[in-house]
């Protein structure tokens, strides 16, 4: 069987962040074997490095739509074929995600 893939979406301030521990500590707890990516915002990127919940820290740069580069590195984020996404900031911006992620089927 393989690994399950899991991808927690959490990139506003750091108390954002911090008050996603008990979701980040259930998540891991429900799926121990799981791969668990945290996509996040650059300043957070170490203090998530460090968290003993995530395999893996993807970093979202924030750009706008209109910075292509960025915006085709974020959608192979979302083509990786993750098995569930947990979208813990459910803002404007990670609507836009969920375009990306119903793109990638």
């Amino acid at each position: 069987m393989t690994q399950a893939r899991i991808l927690v979406i959490k990139h506003g301030a750091l108390g954002d962040l911090i008050q996603g521990f008990d979701a980040y500590a259930g998540l891991r707890a429900g799926h121990p074997d799981a791969h668990i990516a945290l996509l996040t915002s650059p300043p957070y990127s170490g203090i998530a490095g460090r968290m003993p919940w995530f395999d893996e820290v993807i970093i979202d740069q924030r750009a706008t739509p209109l910075n292509l580069a960025q915006s085709l590195r974020l959608r192979s984020v979302f083509r990786a074929r993750w098995n569930m996404v947990v979208d813990l900031q459910c803002s404007r911006r990670t609507a836009r995600y969920h375009r990306f992620l119903a793109a990638a089927g």
